[in-house]
């Protein structure tokens, strides 16, 4: 399958920020690997079943899989491309200002950019976790331009975000040897609801991909709190 994973010319230059193009595929070839074989196998009739599928999941996921990674690539560079620039004119006050707000929102949005999309992206993210990345990138791209025009604006939208964003690292930072499967898969809930929430603030004309609001941001975090 390495052969199909070949990554287009046009993804050489944003390959850079994740080690290169052969480190992208290397991860993609694991991801696959991990995606087909890791099953809970307990018996012969389970092997039998896995065995007589592989082939075909690893054609049909592989080339999902190139297909997703070259969007997602394609994404992060427009992104990358597309971040305010500092660019004060003259020794105006008012253009330092507008400076220093531009160069404020470009860090911020490089650090989204880092969480949605780590270096090692292909290591830990699910193939559900992969589809939603091109989506979302869409929408750091349609917020990147939009705060070159009002800074101030993108900032108070952060200020939404901010405290859901906050206890869910509160709450993962509480994560230890005890912490039921349940809870964590309320929390990998909560972690989407709070991505669909930026969806809803920065780019409403994207669509959520469910019902979302403060109150149901609070609601789950409760929710999850009380699992103990």
């Amino acid at each position: 399958m390495k052969r199909y994973l070949a990554l287009p010319e046009e993804c050489d230059a944003v390959a850079l920020y994740f080690g290169g193009k052969a480190a992208v595929m290397k991860a993609m070839a694991e991801a696959l690997k991990r995606e087909v074989f890791r099953k809970n196998v307990r018996n012969r009739e389970d092997l039998d079943v896995l065995a007589a599928g592989v082939v075909r999941d690893l054609f049909a996921k592989g080339t999902e899989l190139k297909d997703l990674t070259v969007r997602i690539l394609g994404a992060y560079g427009k992104v990358r491309g597309g971040l305010p620039k500092a660019t004060p004119s003259a020794s105006s006050l008012s253009g330092l200002g507008r400076a220093s707000a531009a160069g404020g929102v470009s860090e911020s949005i490089k650090a989204e950019l880092a969480r949605l999309v780590p270096a090692n992206f292909l290591e830990i993210r699910s193939m559900d976790a992969l589809r939603q990345l091109p989506r979302r990138l869409d929408v750091l791209k349609i917020r990147a331009e939009r705060a070159k025009y009002d800074p101030e604006k993108d900032r108070k939208k952060v200020e939404q975000v901010e405290p859901y964003a906050l206890a869910l690292e509160r709450i993962v930072k509480r994560f230890d040897r005890d912490t039921s499967p349940e809870k964590k898969a309320a929390v990998e809930e909560l972690r989407g609801m709070i991505e669909e929430f930026r969806v809803s603030l920065f780019a409403p004309e994207v669509k959520t991909a469910f019902p979302i609001s403060a109150k149901r941001l609070s609601l789950k975090i409760k929710e999850i709190e009380a699992m103990g």
